[in-house]
C-alpha cells in the first residue's frame, strides 16, 4: 500500500498521535515523496547482513535485547568476532569499510561507528565515533553520512559529526526507518508519517498521511 505524504505542522503536538500509526518508509518517485506502510514483521529483530571481502565474509547480527555481533567468516578456518554489539549496518567509503552498531532497550541507548580493516593478517574493528545513541536509519550521499538515532539527526563527514539536530523528546518510540535528502532538508520516515528537518535552519516540520495528496521535493 502506498500513501502520499502531506500536511505539515511545526510540532508533533499539533496533529494526530503518530505513535498509533503504521511505520512509514519513504521513497521518491517523480519528485514526489511516497510513504509505504511497512509490514509489522519488517520491524522484528534477528536482522542480519553479509558483506563479501577478499578472504571471506563479514557478517552482522542484531538480536535486540538478546545481543548481536559482527563476525568474520573466513573461506578457510574458524569464524571470529570483531564487534560485540548489535549490528545496524555496513557501508563503504573511499575503499574503507564502516559498521554502525548499538542498542536501544529500556534504559540502554548507545551507538558507535567502527572502521573495519585487515591488519596483521586479521580483520579488526576500530571504534572511531561514539554516536551517543543507537543508530536507527542511515543514508550515504557521496561522502556524507546522514543518520537518524533515537536522540538526534546527525550529519557525519570525515568520520566526525558535523551537524546534529536534537529531537529526542519529539520522536521517542516513532522508529525512524528511512531517509531522503532534498532541497537542503532531511526527510525521515517514522511511525505515522514523516518529519523534515532543515539542514541549515534546523526547522522541523511534521507530516501526516492522506491517500490523495502529494508532497513535492
Amino acid at each position: 500500500m502506498e500513501l502520499a505524504l502531506h500536511n505539515a505542522w511545526e510540532t508533533s503536538d499539533d496533529c494526530f498521535s503518530f505513535s498509533e500509526g503504521d511505520d512509514i518508509r519513504i521513497t521518491v518517485a517523480d519528485g514526489t515523496i511516497i510513504g509505504t506502510a511497512l509490514d509489522p514483521e519488517e520491524r522484528l529483530f534477528n536482522y542480519s547482513s553479509k558483506l563479501t571481502v577478499f578472504n571471506g565474509i563479514l557478517a552482522g547480527y542484531d538480536h535486540g535485547e538478546f545481543g548481536g555481533a559482527v563476525s568474520f567468516i573466513p573461506k578457510v578456518g574458524a569464524e571470529y568476532k570483531l564487534i560485540n554489539e548489535n549490528f545496524k549496518g555496513f557501508y563503504s567509503l573511499k575503499d574503507k569499510i564502516y559498521v554502525l552498531a548499538g542498542l536501544s532497550h529500556m534504559f540502554i541507548d548507545r551507538g558507535y561507528l567502527y572502521e573495519v580493516c585487515f591488519l596483521d593478517g586479521k580483520w579488526q574493528a576500530i571504534q572511531i565515533l561514539d554516536l551517543g545513541s543507537c543508530p536507527e536509519s542511515y543514508l550515504l550521499v557521496e561522502d556524507i553520512l546522514y543518520m537518524a538515532t533515537n536522540k538526534a539527526l546527525l550529519v557525519v563527514e570525515n568520520c566526525k559529526i558535523s551537524k546534529s539536530v536534537d529531537i529526542e523528546e519529539s520522536w521517542v518510540g516513532l522508529h525512524p526507518n528511512s531517509l531522503i535528502v532534498a532541497n537542503s532538508k532531511l526527510y525521515v520516515g517514522i511511525r505515522g508519517g514523516m518529519i523534515s528537518v532543515g539542514l541549515d535552519d534546523r526547522k522541523i516540520a511534521w507530516y501526516s498521511l492522506a491517500p490523495n495528496n502529494t508532497d513535492k521535493v
